[in-house]
């Protein structure tokens, strides 16, 4: 990924983090991509924050953002645990 690229990626994410969002993206470098086997989980925290925990089995770089926004939000948000 090109520098330019990684940092506007790393701003989004900040603004996530503002936000109340706080997202985690597992890749396994070197392994073939397969979203068919890949995870998600959405949980609202008692603070009323949204921590998504995502693992895309594979290494992800075929991946465009927009398809994994699409992905990870096709999964429901559970409530506080």
């Amino acid at each position: 990924m090109k520098l330019n690229a990684r940092l506007q990626k790393l701003e989004r994410q900040r603004s996530q983090v503002e936000r109340g969002i706080f997202r985690i993206v597992v890749s396994h470098a070197g392994k073939p991509f397969d979203l068919a086997t890949a995870t998600c989980t959405r949980t609202l925290m008692p603070d009323g924050g949204l921590m998504e925990i995502v693992n895309v089995n594979g290494s992800g770089d075929d991946l465009s953002d927009e398809e994994l926004e699409h992905f990870i939000q096709s999964f429901p948000i559970e409530g506080p645990r």
